[in-house]
C-alpha cells in the first residue's frame, strides 16, 4: 500500500491528475484467476475468483484519451468532492460519497444542484454496482454480470458524462453479439477502452476484431483493437542467477 500511494501521489503532483489507486494495485497486486476489490480509503484489496465459463475481451475504441492537468477528468473527482461536502454537513456520518446512500443524495438534490448530483448519483450507484456484480460471480449469475455491466455504462454516459456516442454505440453492438455477456467503458473515459465479457468459446477474438473494427473504424481516428485477455499475477521481482 506504501508503494502504491508514493506513486498516486506522483500523479496528483507531478503528472497533475487527481487519480486514484486502481491502476497502481492493479499493476502490482492482482492474482491469476480472480477479480480484486479494492477498498480505496483502507487501500486493501481482496481477491475474489472468477466465475467459470467466462471469458473477457480487452478493446481499444480506437479514439485516445488524454487525462492532462484541467482535463474533465479533475472536474468530475472536484464534484464528487462538492457533493461529500454537501452530504457532510446534512449527514455528519458521510466523510466520502461510499458513506452516502440513494435517499440522502435525493433529500439533499436541490442543495447539490443538478450538476453535482448527477455525478454524485453515478459514484453512489456505482458502489452497489461492484456489491452486485460481487454477489453475481459468486453465484455464477452471468445474466445479472451483464446486467450490471450494461447498467455502469449507461450511468457513466449519463450521470458521468465520459462517454462519447460513438462508444455508446460500441457497448451497444457488443451486447447484440452472440455470446457476449455484456460490455462497458473502463478507465476515465473520453475514449480509450471498453471490458467485454463473453461465454466461453462463444465468441472467436479474430472475427470479433474483423467484424468490429469493421463496423467502426470509419468513425474513429485509429482502427479500434480487439484482444482477447486472463487475469494474471501482479508484477513480482524475479531473482535472476548472477554469473561471475
Amino acid at each position: 500500500a506504501t508503494l502504491v500511494d508514493c506513486c498516486r501521489r506522483a500523479d496528483h503532483i507531478y503528472v497533475g491528475v487527481k487519480s486514484g489507486p486502481m491502476d497502481q494495485f492493479a499493476a502490482r497486486a492482482c492474482r491469476a484467476g480472480h477479480a480484486g476489490l479494492l477498498d480505496c480509503r483502507a487501500l486493501e484489496m481482496t481477491q475474489h475468483e472468477l466465475p467459470e465459463g467466462i471469458e473477457l475481451f480487452s478493446i481499444y475504441s480506437g479514439v485516445p484519451r488524454s487525462l492532462a492537468k484541467g482535463s474533465e477528468y479533475n472536474e468530475r473527482q472536484e464534484s464528487c468532492q462538492r457533493a461529500a461536502e454537501v452530504l457532510g454537513k446534512a449527514y455528519p456520518e458521510v466523510e466520502a460519497l461510499r458513506d452516502a446512500t440513494p435517499q440522502m443524495l435525493e433529500a439533499e438534490k436541490s442543495a447539490l444542484g443538478d450538476l453535482v448530483y448527477r455525478r454524485a448519483k453515478h459514484v453512489v450507484s456505482e458502489q452497489k454496482r461492484v456489491f452486485d456484480m460481487l454477489a453475481a460471480f459468486k453465484s455464477g449469475d452471468a445474466v445479472r454480470v451483464g446486467e450490471i455491466l450494461r447498467d455502469g455504462h449507461r450511468s457513466l454516459a449519463e450521470d458521468f458524462e465520459v462517454s462519447l456516442p460513438v462508444l455508446d454505440a460500441m457497448i451497444d453492438w457488443l451486447c447484440a453479439q452472440d455470446g457476449v455477456i455484456g460490455a462497458r467503458l473502463t478507465g476515465a473515459g473520453f475514449g480509450g477502452s471498453l471490458i467485454c465479457l463473453a461465454q466461453q468459446g462463444m465468441v472467436d477474438e479474430a472475427i470479433l476484431m474483423e467484424d468490429f473494427a469493421g463496423e467502426f473504424e470509419s468513425e474513429t481516428p485509429e482502427r479500434p483493437q480487439v484482444w482477447e485477455v486472463t487475469s494474471v499475477d501482479g508484477a513480482r521481482h524475479q531473482p535472476t542467477e548472477r554469473y561471475s
